[in-house]
């Protein structure tokens, strides 16, 4: 389980993304410096600060997507949900091999879980399937199995093709639901409608 959990994670972390038509990073700088930025100006910005190697500044990036956040953006919402819920440690060894911490915000998993549920409520795809697994499996979040399933209903109907694997497999297996072939049959040809081999596969063997 564990393992599956990183690979979660790791399917969150490599959907990173800032939004389509995005101006260069001065361009972006100069509109929140005249107050002429939108909702989507910040959330950019603050994922430049956030990922960007040569402009990363985690405490900009906190500062940009809480007011993103403020302004409902589900980006921000998310991705800041996420920060609470990862915390804002920065380790890094110096040329002399000396290790040090630099803290730019503590852990808040309750902050952090109604960031992500107000994200989730706004449809934000990834918000859905991390409080969906989160709900499953308990690790960080309080263990909430129907509510897990429902997150991951919701993501699997907005198209996420992990969501309908999962909810796919669990209906064909009756793992943390009755098992269900007709349920399982009809998440799996979802995900297969996107090209899943898996879900291919699993479709011949279940008909």
């Amino acid at each position: 389980m564990k393992i599956k959990y990183t690979l979660l994670l790791c399917y969150l972390f490599s959907s990173i993304s800032i939004h389509a038509g995005v101006p260069n990073f001065e361009l972006l700088k100069e509109r929140v410096t005249k107050n002429e930025e939108s909702t989507d100006d910040l959330y950019n910005l603050a994922m430049i600060y956030r990922y960007d190697q040569k402009s990363k500044d985690l405490g900009l990036a906190k500062y940009y997507m809480t007011i993103a956040a403020d302004k409902d953006h589900p980006d921000a919402l998310y991705e800041l949900g996420m920060m609470f819920v990862l915390g804002g440690k920065v380790y890094k060894t110096d040329e002399n091999g000396v290790s040090n911490t630099t803290v730019y915000w503590d852990k808040d998993i309750e902050q952090g879980e109604y960031l992500l549920l107000e994200a989730a409520s706004k449809s934000n795809v990834k918000a859905l399937v991390y409080l969906g697994y989160e709900y499953i499996l308990g690790y960080t979040l309080n263990q909430d199995i129907d509510l897990g399933i429902s997150c991951l209903r919701k993501a699997a109907e907005l198209g996420d093709q992990t969501a309908q694997l999962y909810l796919g497999n669990a209906y064909r297996y009756g793992n943390k639901v009755p098992k269900d072939i007709s349920k399982a049959i009809y998440y799996m040809e979802m995900a297969a409608k996107q090209g899943s081999d898996e879900a291919i596969l699993s479709l011949k063997n279940m008909k």
